[in-house]
């Protein structure tokens, strides 16, 4: 039985690698991660979920899954990017100490891509002090957060120091936010919109979109457009300006893949 689970765990790992290969080359080519990827993911992680059913992980699944569909909602990422991480925690639920460090994997993955990208941008636009302050803010945070946890739930240690560095890096985003202007023929599909077009007492006005996630959920602007660049979404800008603020990003399923592998490594090594 145990060559058998070990066989089992193998397969999956191989399937999500070879599942997260191919959503690089598309999103990378393309900025696009089809469905045709994510949703047999999520399908083969529903049976097995079912089939080895376990009322404890169901809970877990469904908490974690509800908790990317709001960050794409919020416009965090795409539908390409929650559905991709929800087929990974599906497939991977046989293991619960896997979804907290592979959300916390994708903490650190990002903040190290953010930290390096984000510096160069800054540093172009003379930010390079406060970037490094804010950034040391978050990083220093996390770690102690961490530490102290570890100390008296150490099992929780890593759900705790990824909230800390959520709440943190949400609450300094909005001071050191990566964003350009850009003409409305160069926006490419698939683009992170800092703008929208609102509807305000019969007015039509541009918005600017915070990159906070709370503050995006306390806005209550009857917006036409959504938070990531579509053909529909650029015309209807095409009709009132001319330019276009977007935040600087890149695609995620690199990023992903990286996380992966690293709580991957952690789960084995512990």
């Amino acid at each position: 039985m145990q060559v058998r689970s070990h066989l089992q765990k193998m397969i999956e790992s191989i399937l999500i690698l070879i599942a997260l290969i191919a959503a690089c080359y598309t999103d990378l080519k393309e900025k696009i991660i089809p469905n045709y990827i994510t949703i047999p993911m999520i399908v083969a992680g529903v049976i097995i979920l079912l089939y080895n059913f376990n009322f404890f992980r169901l809970i877990i699944v469904l908490f974690s899954s509800s908790l990317i569909m709001a960050m794409w909602y919020a416009g965090v990422w795409g539908g390409g990017d929650a559905k991709l991480i929800i087929g990974i925690i599906t497939l991977m639920s046989g293991n619960l100490f896997f979804i907290p460090a592979f959300f916390f994997s994708i903490g650190i993955v990002s903040m190290v891509h953010y930290l390096i990208f984000g510096m160069i941008h800054e540093m172009r636009n003379g930010n390079a002090k406060k970037f490094i302050l804010f950034m040391s803010s978050i990083i220093i945070s996390t770690y102690l957060a961490y530490l102290l946890s570890h100390q008296f739930i150490p099992f929780l240690s890593p759900i705790i120091a990824a909230a800390v560095f959520f709440i943190m890096g949400d609450m300094l985003s909005q001071h050191i936010s990566c964003t350009s202007m850009k003409k409305i023929e160069e926006i490419e599909e698939g683009s992170m919109l800092a703008e929208r077009i609102c509807l305000e007492r019969g007015n039509v006005i541009i918005k600017k979109i915070s990159p906070s996630i709370f503050e995006r959920f306390r806005d209550n602007c009857n917006s036409l457009t959504g938070y990531f660049a579509d053909r529909e979404n650029i015309e209807k800008f095409r009709k009132y300006v001319d330019e276009v603020e977007i935040f600087i990003s890149y695609p995620m399923a690199p990023l992903i893949l990286i996380a992966f592998i690293l709580a991957a490594f952690f789960i084995n090594n512990q």
